[in-house]
């Protein structure tokens, strides 16, 4: 069996065919450092929270997977999310632009107008096998925290190019650590 395996950048199509029996992660750059989305100042000297990239997007899986990859360090989180978002994700990532907006292009555009931006998103615990995730918006000179679902928050973090964290406990109970091994590979076995 095989699965489509989605890579920030990768052109022609942006997928790829691969084993599903053993699970390829393209995006090595994303794990030594080479984000997608820069770091904010502030948030990044954060101890309770590492920023990550999206490294993969698994979107033929049931259900699809969105792999987060910590920058600059060596683990990964992989996070089930449903085929929508896994679509929505894998669009901006591939820099694909739809003929009419998607629901996270429909809300960049609000905030755009309203004249808020997202300055971060962050995967802030894990309860009951599901992730939660909030978004912090700036709208003048406050600050308001929305309750979201991460990948609404992942979808709409890549296409305002704002930073992306999961809280450490979250990365040290649920995260995946790539050996060096894999990673020059680029495979992580199954």
């Amino acid at each position: 069996m095989a699965t489509t395996v989605r890579e920030p950048g990768h052109r022609k199509g942006g997928t790829m065919r691969r084993p599903l029996g053993s699970l390829v992660i393209v995006a090595v750059g994303l794990l030594l450092g080479a984000g997608l989305v820069g770091a904010e100042s502030g948030a990044a000297a954060d101890p309770d929270i590492a920023e990550v990239t999206v490294g993969a997007v698994i979107a033929e899986a049931q259900p699809p997977v969105v792999f987060l990859m910590e920058k600059g360090g060596k683990r990964t989180l992989p996070i089930s999310v449903g085929p929508t978002e896994a679509q929505a994700i894998s669009l901006e990532l591939e820099r694909v632009v739809p003929a009419r907006p998607l629901t996270h292009d429909l809300l960049k555009t609000v905030l755009e107008k309203l004249q808020a931006r997202v300055r971060r998103i962050v995967i802030t615990e894990m309860r009951n096998r599901i992730f939660y995730a909030v978004i912090i918006l700036e709208q003048g000179k406050g600050e308001i925290t929305i309750d979201a679902r991460p990948s609404d928050a992942i979808a709409l973090a890549l296409r305002m190019k704002a930073a992306m964290y999961v809280a450490r406990k979250v990365l040290d109970a649920q995260g995946v650590e790539i050996p060096p091994r894999d990673r020059e590979q680029r495979t992580v076995p199954l």
